[in-house]
Formats: C-alpha cells, structure tokens, sequence
C-alpha cells in the first residue's frame, strides 16, 4: 500500500510537470488535487486489500500533480525575496512533515481508526482544492510537446526498479544450488576415488 503510493507519487511526477507547463500550472494542481481526494476517499472506503491499493496508486498519482504544479505556482508568482521566502516556508513545512508526520498519523490511527485518518486526509485534499479558485494560472511560455513513449518508458522503468529493490527480497528463491546445505547432506559428500 505505502510502495503504491510512492511509487506512483515519484513515476509521475515529470510528466504531471510536463503537463502543468502544457495545460496549465493551476489547472493541472487543481485536478491533483480532486484525484488525490478522490483517491483517500476512495481508501477511507476499501472492503478489500486489492481496492486499497488501486485507491493509494490513485492518491499518488493525484499527490504528484500537486507536488509539481505547485513549486511551478509558487515560481510563477513571486519574484526577488518574496519567492526565496515562499520556497524556504514550503521547505520547513515539508521537513516538519517528514519528521512529525509518521508519529501524527500513528497516532490518529491509533486514537480514531485507520479509516477515520482517511477521511481527515480527505479534507485536507478537499481545502487545498477549494483554495485553487484564488491561484492565478500559470503555464510555460512555449508549450513543449508531451512525449508519450518516453513517460511510458520512464514511469514503466522506474516501476519495475522500485518493484525490484521492494519486492525482490521477499519474491526472488536462494541462489545456492541445493547441495549447498550445512550440514551437507549425503549426496553432497565428496566422491570416493577408490
């Protein structure tokens, strides 16, 4: 569940850049924004484990349009110190959250539900998106061409790298041929000679 959503967080991130520079800066964070809370919606809500994972790819994937349409926003709208200060607020937020946020939800988990910490997730989706509507847009000057083949590539490659350094431990079988056991076992003996 947590290898889901940094995985599609971190995979589409350049192409969600991609395509803030081409559709829009504003428009681009807004829909992260709507699938990210649709995606923690959807996770509040899971009967199965299987539904759990498709709707923590989806938040990642919603979480990556946010993540890069809005360094791109706050780029765009400040200028001189204004920016410098706008950027070092947004990284002090991020490194509170990095080192406050496992010990919070833990304990949101802990004294709601795991469902509940969804739903509070949610909100905070749901604010961020309604706060958009006072965002000016954004876009790049010249609009660049999407590439296509080279985000599949990408996102597929650096897919199956995660997949590989996450999963490969528990999936892959012992390299060691099977006469290799201490203590050996008796076909494994040295042959006589004699």
């Amino acid at each position: 569940m947590i290898v889901g959503y940094f995985l599609a967080a971190s995979s589409f991130t350049l192409v969600a850049g991609s395509l803030g520079d081409l559709f829009g800066r504003r428009r681009l964070f807004a829909v992260g924004a709507a699938v990210y809370t649709a995606g923690t919606l959807a996770s509040a809500f899971s009967h199965h484990i299987l539904l759990l994972d498709a709707a923590r790819v989806l938040s990642g994937i919603g979480s990556a349009g946010v993540m890069a349409s809005g360094g791109a926003l706050l780029a765009a709208t400040f200028t001189g110190a204004a920016r410098s200060r706008a950027f070092a607020s947004v990284g002090t937020a991020v490194g509170i959250g990095l080192a406050t946020g496992p010990t919070l939800a833990g304990t949101m988990v802990d004294a709601l539900d795991w469902r509940a910490t969804f739903l509070v997730f949610a909100t905070v989706g749901s604010l961020i998106l309604l706060c958009t509507v006072f965002v000016p847009e954004s876009r790049a000057a010249v609009r660049p061409r999407v590439d296509y083949a080279g985000a599949t590539t990408f996102v597929g490659g650096l897919a199956l790298t995660l997949f590989a350094v996450t999963q490969g431990s528990k999936r892959a079988g012992s390299p060691r041929p099977p006469c290799c056991h201490w203590p050996p076992v008796p076909r494994c003996s040295s042959p006589s000679y004699g």
